[in-house]
């Protein structure tokens, strides 16, 4: 059986064996214990990292639910996506350097400001080591997720993503006139596009006639935008329109529009690639642990809860729950050690 990292999660004092103990583990994955220590001392994290976000670690269920019990619940979930991830890690070469995972931990512990963070874990009795092997475990769960998109996912889908999205890749900078009717945008485009007009000329007809409502503050010239944020209707005008054309009339919800295109800047798939596949990673990573838990790969001790299969969340066990007349869930007790 492979000796896992979140092992150290519990150091500190607060290690206590479920053998030692009497007690069954928490849960298991792959056959590799999850103990209620170690949930105890990443709870004892959560809750610092949640406090200091001012949000509560885990949402309270029902009545007679507690706030501890659904921060164990949470904790819980959260260290079975990090024994998966270590799991297929460990098979497939995938590792985090002590300098990757200390760079990160500082940068997260900056952004609360100098000493928050630290004040936190002391306040609910944990450790700065705790707190980095918590993040340890979440940092490789992102590797792990990206690797599986990686394994799963071919060029081709990716490119395909691409330009089914390439409105949110593409930024321009337009000139526009907006009127009311057909008619008027007629009239619009025909002087617009005269023999001899100008820039200066379509921007002096939309300062005299655009119902634009910025119009007044920007003169008919558009600030820098991706296309994505354009309404539907003029959002396939936009992409296809070149630069320093104009486009004949538009219709939108707004009305009739005209546009000249001033500058277009195209994103290309390889500068995006990492964030498409990064956009699949959740979804990735849950098939791959939906799949542990359907081989009942994955263990979920009953006093916590259960494991949804949905949302891969342990949620309270219920009068309605198949596992019912099981203890339910409650706080985790860390007794001190002994022999």
């Amino acid at each position: 059986m492979r000796t896992s990292l979140l092992r150290s999660v519990a150091a500190g004092g607060l290690v206590l064996s479920a053998a030692c103990s009497g007690a069954a583990a928490a849960a298991s994955v792959a056959g590799a214990d999850i103990s209620d220590q170690e949930v105890a001392a990443a709870a004892g994290v959560f809750t610092s990292v949640a406090s200091l976000s001012t949000s509560p670690c885990g949402e309270v269920a029902t009545e007679g639910d507690t706030q501890e019990a659904s921060c164990n619940r949470f904790t819980l979930g959260a260290l079975i996506g990090f024994s998966v991830a270590e799991d297929y890690a460990a098979a497939n070469g995938i590792v985090l350097t002590d300098d990757e995972v200390t760079d990160t931990a500082d940068r997260f512990a900056l952004n609360f400001g100098e000493g928050a963070l630290q004040a936190a874990l002391d306040a609910n009795g944990a450790t700065y080591d705790q707190f980095v092997t918590v993040l340890r475990g979440s940092m490789l769960q992102q590797e792990v997720a990206a690797a599986l998109v990686e394994s799963t996912v071919s060029e081709d889908e990716l490119r395909a993503q691409y330009d089914e999205d390439l409105a949110s890749h593409v930024i321009v900078q337009a000139d526009h006139i907006l009127v009311e009717t057909r008619e008027e945008a007629d009239a619009v485009y025909a002087e617009v596009t005269a023999p001899g007009a100008t820039r200066e000329d379509f921007l002096a007809l939309a300062v005299e006639v655009s119902k634009d409502p910025g119009v007044e503050q920007n003169g008919g010239a558009l600030a820098s935008t991706p296309v994505s944020q354009f309404t539907p209707g003029l959002r396939e005008a936009v992409l296809e329109l070149e630069v320093d054309r104009i486009s004949p009339p538009v219709q939108s919800e707004f009305g009739w529009h005209v546009i000249h295109m001033v500058q277009k800047e195209v994103t290309p798939f390889e500068d995006v690639r990492a964030d498409l596949v990064a956009s699949r990673a959740g979804p990735a990573f849950a098939e791959h642990e939906r799949g542990l838990l359907d081989n009942g790969d994955i263990q979920v001790n009953p006093r916590f809860g259960r494991l949804d299969p949905q949302t891969l969340i342990v949620v309270r066990i219920t009068s309605t729950d198949p596992l019912a007349s099981a203890e339910p869930s409650g706080p985790v007790n860390v007794a001190p050690p002994q022999g």
